[in-house]
């Protein structure tokens, strides 16, 4: 670790050593040969089969006209045919837009919409539910339906199914199920574009404060360098490691630092469908899973079961943190339980995911003036700079906004410009608050938008207002993030109701729920004839966000 005159922390970076993620995925194949190298509770596949199913699925593609920088819908949990179908894409060099299974119709659609996306592949449940609303103005020509059981072995408990369709499938656009894609497609191979590291591979979508979501335009070199330095800083560094995915692999952690860590390493990768801490401690135990990372959320739900009934795992050497800051009880509690230190991180999606770690198994810092856990000195190749609000570098200990340079960083987002996010000299803003010690270890300490950070998942006001605000009884709504022992923060609402217009908080609560994820959904709504405003109208979103937090001590 190094730091210039001007306060810049550098750590020296090494290439990656594979160009593209197709070019990982052949090297694993050559590297790893015939052994496991994918596991799905009882059932495993070789790097060779993963290949084999990937070039079928982009024998397919090319089949239906979908060509190199094409747009592929991909809805799962983590399961086998996530890795398949983005690998498959790959193959020809089309794109990767990853939507997380929680999302609704009306969020699929925006997505669709943007992305221009021509194929959505998804579970049966969701096509049955959702498709028609879903796919209503966009530019999406088939779709491609896929149950959590297709790639299980047959006699293998599972988590309880809810993708599985409880009636018809709606007929708007050819539904193809991809086990026949794969099965009709087994001998053919795609016809292969040249792929260069500059080529996009996925859009990774981000809500902004305002306006419809954006999609940060990551490239294969984004994934490869991010995938690569992670795991290689954090001594994930011989094919005998084993990866549990505890992330989706729809949000950015779980593509960078599980399915590129991955493929850059040859490791072995074990998926388990959605998170559950039985079945995750459960995998950990049969695999041997010796690395993974997670939300300071996720591990908590995995400490009460251990506590309660104690799977004594003895392989995990590795558990990084990240989604939200790390309680310093948390990692002390979960070090006793499991004898491995937490490893909190810290990233973005515009920065395809981590940029720094506490590597080398090293004790968290904690700052003896703020209460704060570090998450830890820059990755590899990583430049890290706090300014003030004028963009002038602060020194060390001294608070101001996160700024980003490094390979990880994306180009852009996907036809917008934001020199906001993205300067042109290469350093991106990341909209936290933050300091960085003697030694570069940074410390994040607030957020200077109003993004909340529930369980590790992002959640944006202005989506659940715009919500709210459709509802034919609301006035006026406001939304905030307050403190919350078990998820980081939680979402609460304030809303003014029309005069003479009634309403509950079940039924608002239940309105929510039919119409955005789960985890944007408020857990509690307050009423108030009006919300409180400044001179010029504005609603003062502190002053309630100070109410509802006096309101919990």
């Amino acid at each position: 670790m190094s730091q210039s005159d001007t306060d810049v922390f550098i750590s020296p970076g090494t290439a990656p050593t594979r160009r593209t993620l197709r070019d990982a995925l052949d090297a694993s194949v050559e590297a790893r040969g015939k052994r496991a190298a994918l596991a799905y509770f009882d059932r495993t596949f070789t790097f060779a089969q993963v290949r084999a199913y990937a070039q079928a699925f982009g024998a397919w593609l090319q089949d239906r006209q979908i060509d190199k920088g094409d747009r592929v819908i991909i809805q799962l949990q983590n399961v086998p045919q996530f890795l398949f179908v983005a690998a498959g894409c790959w193959e020809i060099g089309a794109v990767v837009v990853p939507v997380s299974p929680m999302y609704r119709a009306t969020e699929v659609s925006r997505i669709a919409k943007d992305s221009g996306a021509k194929v959505w592949v998804t579970a049966p449940r969701t096509w049955q539910q959702q498709g028609p609303a879903s796919i209503k103005d966009t530019e999406l020509q088939q779709v491609v339906i896929t149950e959590m059981t297709d790639f299980a072995a047959p006699d293998t408990t599972l988590p309880e199914n809810r993708e599985a369709a409880d009636g018809p499938l709606p007929s708007d656009l050819p539904a193809t199920a991809l086990t026949h894609i794969l099965d009709d497609y087994a001998d053919k191979t795609p016809v292969r574009p040249d792929l260069q590291p500059t080529d996009t591979a996925l859009f990774a979508y981000t809500s902004g404060t305002t306006g419809p979501p954006k999609a940060a335009m990551t490239t294969h070199a984004n994934l490869c360098f991010v995938g690569q330095t992670y795991a290689t800083d954090n001594d994930l560094d011989n094919e005998d490691e084993v990866i549990f995915a505890m992330a989706p692999l729809v949000h950015i952690t779980g593509l960078a630092m599980h399915f590129a860590s991955w493929l850059m390493t040859s490791c072995m990768l074990v998926v388990a469908h959605r998170f559950h801490p039985e079945f995750t401690l459960q995998q950990m135990k049969q695999h041997g899973v010796t690395w993974t990372t997670g939300t300071a959320t996720a591990y908590q739900a995995m400490m009460q079961v251990e506590q309660q009934d104690p799977y004594n795992i003895t392989t995990l050497d590795f558990a990084g943190a990240g989604g939200s800051s790390v309680p310093d009880a948390v990692t002390q509690q979960f070090y006793e339980l499991f004898n491995v230190q937490l490893q909190p991180g810290y990233g973005l999606t515009e920065t395809t995911g981590a940029v720094t770690s506490t590597m080398g198994r090293q004790t968290p810092r904690v700052d003896e003036t703020t209460g704060v856990v570090s998450v830890g000195p820059a990755l590899s190749g990583v430049e890290i700079m706090i300014v003030d609000d004028h963009d002038q570098p602060l020194p060390p200990h001294e608070q101001g906004e996160v700024l980003i340079k490094g390979p990880g960083v994306v180009a852009g987002y996907w036809q917008r410009s934001d020199e906001e996010t993205f300067r042109p000299d290469g350093w991106a803003r990341t909209g936290d608050v933050g300091f960085l010690d003697e030694d570069g270890w940074l410390y994040i300490v607030d957020r200077t938008k109003n993004l909340i950070v529930a369980s590790g998942y992002k959640v944006w006001p202005r989506e659940v207002e715009d919500v709210l605000y459709r509802h034919p009884a609301i006035h006026e709504a406001a939304v905030v993030g307050v403190p919350d022992e078990y998820r980081g923060e939680t979402v609460v609402a304030y809303v003014a109701l029309n005069e003479g217009a009634t309403a509950t908080e079940e039924e608002l609560t239940a309105y929510c729920r039919g119409e955005i994820a789960a985890y944007k959904v408020p857990s509690r709504i307050k009423f108030k004839s009006e919300l409180p405003k400044n001179f010029n109208g504005k609603i003062q979103v502190r002053e309630l966000k100070a109410e509802t937090s006096a309101e919990a001590q």
